[in-house]
């Protein structure tokens, strides 16, 4: 009868394997549950990023050039439909005072997500619009979606940094959507 001696000594590709295996399982992070302070700061970045985007729809709503400007970073862009960016805090405000020269706003934002990763953080949006031509004529309705871009400043406030908004959810004539 043969020896039992050779099944109760491990391969030696066995143990390397399993020596492998140990040292990749010990050099995987493992995933922590966040800190509960971390999610009150996050809770907390959240809820002043919602007081941000209420605090535009006010000031649009209130044709406050001022306070709509106040939103944004001073290197903003924002990514127009149909027309160029508009570069920088000053180009923005210029746009805006054009749009309320022109038009009386009634704004309802509504923020359907906003996620924040360190510094930075979006917003994902819907929006309704209606628009008055102040020179007289009928009011437009308009309905659309958007995301903002938003970057933590020194004093820890968050402004818009970057914007792209759709404001037609209507499918373009004659295409029979």
């Amino acid at each position: 009868m043969k020896s039992l001696k050779h099944l109760m000594r491990p391969h030696p590709g066995l143990v390397t394997l399993l020596c492998f295996v140990v040292f990749l399982i010990s050099c995987t992070p493992t995933r922590e549950q966040p800190e509960p302070a971390a999610e009150a700061t996050i809770e907390a970045d959240v809820a002043a990023i919602k007081q941000e985007i209420d605090d535009y729809e006010t000031a649009t709503n209130a044709g406050d050039v001022d306070g709509r400007v106040a939103a944004y970073a001073q290197d903003v862009i924002n990514m127009r439909r149909n027309g160029p960016d508009v570069i920088g805090k000053e180009a923005l405000r210029e746009h805006i005072q054009r749009q309320s020269d022109r038009y009386a706003y009634e704004v309802t934002i509504t923020p359907e997500e906003v996620v924040v990763g360190g510094d930075w953080a979006f917003s994902r949006y819907t929006a309704t619009l209606t628009l008055t031509p102040k020179a007289g004529g009928e009011p437009r309705e308009i309905s659309g979606k958007g995301i903002i871009i938003l970057q933590r400043q020194p004093d820890g406030s968050w402004k818009f940094a970057r914007e792209i908004g759709h404001y037609s959810d209507n499918p373009p004539p004659g295409t029979g959507e």
